[in-house]
């Protein structure tokens, strides 16, 4: 979910990695507009200004079992419980604006990424006027440890978690060193065997 009144300079980050279309998140006479991933758009055969229809998965568990307790209810009992679960199924019809290519890092490639504007990704995920998460970004990137700390102490709540970008990718990082001192050893041992070669001769 993305403001793009309110993140332009993150919605400019976004337009670079842009295939087709045009990063634009903004309701028009057509409705709402969703940017998506290539690989979406090929699996699906979609292109830039045509209709597709969105919903949260993640409301599936709560649909079964309210379907479940249905059968037991009876009257405007059973209308309200109607209405929630259409309620949680809501659907929302938009027009794609824009293909992008996210970022592949680790197994990243096997999701499908999406960019819907704030208001509708709050609503799917039922966090009201909130947000699940809160990024920040710095001009020097390898000082985000210190601001991670120095964060956890005196501005974030105790159950609040926090992650730098090397805490997310640290298994590409941790598979990067390894590769380097395999390196140094196969470097190491050959400058022997050409020592042991260059006292023969």
């Amino acid at each position: 979910g993305l403001n793009q009144d309110d993140g332009d300079r993150l919605t400019k980050k976004h337009e670079k990695l842009l295939i087709e279309g045009k990063m634009d998140l903004r309701a028009d006479d057509q409705g709402d507009k969703i940017v998506i991933d290539e690989a979406v758009a090929r699996a699906w055969d979609v292109r830039v200004g045509d209709k597709v229809t969105v919903f949260a998965p993640s409301n599936l568990r709560d649909l079964a079992k309210m379907a479940h307790e249905l059968d037991d209810k009876t009257g405007d009992e059973k209308k309200e419980a109607e209405k929630k679960m259409k309620d949680l199924v809501a659907s929302e019809e938009m027009r794609v604006s824009g293909i992008f290519s996210p970022p592949r890092l680790q197994d990243s490639d096997k999701l499908a990424v999406v960019i819907i504007p704030l208001h509708i990704a709050q609503e799917f995920a039922g966090l009201e006027d909130g947000v699940s998460s809160i990024g920040i970004e710095l001009q020097d990137p390898y000082k985000a440890a210190e601001v991670k700390e120095a964060l956890k102490e005196r501005a974030l709540p105790d159950t609040w978690a926090s992650a730098t970008w090397f805490d997310q990718h640290r298994q590409l990082f941790d598979t990067v060193q390894n590769e380097l001192e395999m390196m140094y050893f196969v470097l190491f041992i050959i400058v022997i065997v050409a020592a042991f070669c260059v006292m023969n001769t």
